[in-house]
């Protein structure tokens, strides 16, 4: 593989310093740093404090301060006349983050080094507990880090491995032990990527000075170095728990807007494929290696390269890299292919069907969309299966930016979208019909379509086939015409906008939304007459529970009489909710609770159905498609 961008053709050999003679310190903390002098007196501060806590010797601190032209070489100063054991050194020149590195790791005199970024700090008794493990026999310790905002705020603690709870030992004896233990990383640090979670044996890492040198100015010696630790025998102990907080939003922001992002995205496949293939020996180890690196990044690589890509030649450039790290080819080809409909200004290509792409990536796509039509002919159980995305919309764009095809009796369960009531028979039967509806939408600049009704393709006559503009995307199940392939890899590559195994919950993550109001809004008018109904009785949500009774079998139920006995007992308030034919079963549980319960069997449109399930905090009974409903509403199932 060439030299990477900025790499040395003959690299420098960096200072050898071996340390002078007298005990090694145990572990030694090291800072290297460059103009951060804002932060650095934060992780000074933190590693002191952990130096302290042990006996004289036992923990050193230094600091290689790489020419800074801020105020960092005055803070140093004062930090050595209130603790002389501070050991700090300057160079003249700025040497690079992979030399100062280095320098680092030479002048320590521990035993073991444990390298910390100059915006990170260490947390309290952090060196006691690697210390413990140190004893314990380790040669590499890894841990957790608390990610956190400018102002060390924690905000996540990312996981480095698949499992959730991995070995807290792991023996790397020989191939079989390494391909493992890559093939168990979920990110970087686990491959010791992320210099403040890793500690390691110093003479170990400097043992093979004259490969190290070959990383100088990649920006990741310190992986390079650490490759000793996987090559040989090595016993590695992970820490489950955070040693160290680290600053990512502003820096990591920073760094974003400095950086052009398909040249960053792209220098990480490249190191992680140049160091597979001069430092591990077979193909297998490689990508097994080469993966994590796919793994790390698996939702933001492959959007990121085909967005950020100067021009197509660029993007093929990355397509052999992100087959390395362990991407698909067809899903590296959903991707382009999706791209070209989002911002190609592409129709489908003849060998797909209009409009049969399933899916897409859901945040780009829902806050790019100007409009957003959604079919939702199929009626109640298609709109609640849809509910979660017709949340996550509304929240995101607002209802006015969301047009909603649906059967004129779920219309009205949709106050705040814009709504055209469709009647269906006459929709599949009349061409002319159906001309009529989307007329006035011609011109309008849909860029979304979903169709929520899995029974349905999306057909020449389709509404989707009529308002598909150029660069839109239309979705639909995939279940004819098309490569289950292809399918399958579209469904890897985006984010599905149909009915998904974590339901409503799970579009509100996709989007990064907060829980917004119940997913179905019936108009103000059904909200006010239920909110009166409720007050006229003096009940509370909280206390008022739905009885759904949609079906006769349901009074029969052991499981739901035992469930209405609990919440009698408990104090619930109840009403009643069927058809017509509910009406005397509901009267037979409801008129023997003296002024507790209500029976509204066959009184109720599904306006004021759903407004009335919003103002109830629990249900029992119900059929699948009531219960559906009353969890749309969020009304939640009863539990003693």
């Amino acid at each position: 593989m060439p030299a990477l961008p900025g790499m040395l053709a003959h690299p420098i050999p960096f200072p050898v310093k071996e340390p002078a003679m007298h005990p090694r310190p145990r572990i030694s903390l090291c800072i290297p740093t460059c103009n951060r002098s804002r932060f650095l007196a934060q992780a000074l501060q933190s590693a002191i404090r952990e130096a302290s806590a042990h006996p004289a010797g036992t923990v050193e601190v230094l600091v290689s301060d790489n020419a800074s032209t801020d105020d960092t070489p005055e803070l140093l100063a004062r930090f050595r006349t209130a603790w002389p054991e501070l050991r700090t050194f300057r160079n003249e020149a700025n040497l690079g983050f992979d030399l100062n590195y280095l320098k680092c790791v030479e002048e320590a005199r521990g035993e073991f080094v444990w390298v910390l970024g100059d915006d990170d700090v260490f947390l309290p008794q952090s060196v006691s507990k690697v210390l413990s493990e140190i004893e314990g026999g380790a040669d590499v310790c890894l841990c957790l880090a608390e990610a956190c905002d400018n102002d060390l705020n924690p905000l996540i603690t990312l996981p480095w491995f698949l499992d959730a709870d991995p070995p807290r030992v792991w023996r790397l004896e020989g191939r079989e032990d390494r391909i493992a233990y890559f093939n168990a990383c979920a990110r970087n640090a686990g491959v010791f990527a992320f210099i403040s979670v890793t500690i390691f044996r110093r003479d170990r890492f400097l043992s093979n000075r004259p490969s190290i040198q070959t990383a100088v100015r990649s920006g990741y010696v310190h992986l390079w170095g650490m490759m000793e630790f996987i090559r040989q025998p090595t016993r590695l102990h992970y820490i489950p728990e955070a040693l160290v907080r680290n600053r990512m939003s502003d820096l990591h922001a920073d760094s974003l807007a400095a950086t052009d992002l398909y040249a960053r995205l792209m220098n990480d496949l490249r190191v992680w494929c140049w160091v597979a293939d001069l430092l591990l020996e077979d193909e297998e180890l490689k990508d097994a290696f080469v993966r994590v690196v796919g793994r790390n990044h698996h939702s933001t690589i492959l959007p990121g390269l085909r967005r950020n890509a100067g021009s197509e030649a660029e993007w093929q450039e990355a397509v052999p890299f992100l087959q390395r790290a362990g991407f698909s080819p067809l899903r590296i080809a959903a991707t382009g292919l999706g791209f070209q409909y989002l911002q190609g200004q592409r129709q489908p290509p003849p060998a797909l069907a209009s409009g049969s792409l399933c899916l897409a990536d859901l945040p780009l796509v829902a806050r790019g969309a100007r409009l957003t039509a959604v079919l939702a002919l199929g009626g109640l159980q298609d709109l609640l299966a849809g509910a979660g995305l017709l949340a996550a919309l509304r929240a995101q764009k607002g209802g006015d930016q969301v047009l909603v095809f649906c059967r004129p009796e779920t219309a009205d369960l949709l106050a705040g979208f814009q709504v055209i009531p469709v009647e269906t028979q006459r929709y599949l039967s009349d061409e002319s019909y159906r001309e009529s509806l989307v007329a006035p939408l011609k011109d309008k600049p849909i860029d979304l379509l979903v169709n929520l009704n899995p029974q349905r393709g999306i057909e020449g006559d389709d509404l989707c086939a009529i308002l598909h503009p150029p660069g839109a995307v239309a979705f639909h199940l995939p279940e004819q015409d098309q490569s289950q392939d292809l399918v399958q890899a579209l469904n890897e590559a985006y984010t599905c906008l149909l009915p998904v195994a974590d339901g409503m919950e799970g579009f509100r993550k996709t989007l990064g939304l907060p829980p917004s109001e119940p997913v179905l809004w019936p108009g103000k008018v059904a909200l006010e007459q239920v909110q009166g109904f409720m007050a006229q009785f003096g009940w509370e949500s909280a206390t008022t529970m739905a009885i759904l009774l949609d079906h006769p079998s349901i009074a029969e139920d052991p499981a739901f009489l035992v469930a209405f006995a609990q919440a009698q007992a408990a104090g619930w308030n109840f009403v009643g909710i069927g058809g017509r034919a509910s009406q005397p079963l509901l009267a037979g549980l409801c008129d023997a609770l003296d002024g507790r319960a209500i029976n509204l069997a066959g009184m109720l449109n599904l306006a004021a159905m759903a407004a009335l399930l919003q103002q109830c905090g629990a249900f029992i009974g119900g059929t699948q498609l009531l219960r559906d409903m009353a969890k749309a509403c969020e009304c939640v199932p009863f539990e003693a």
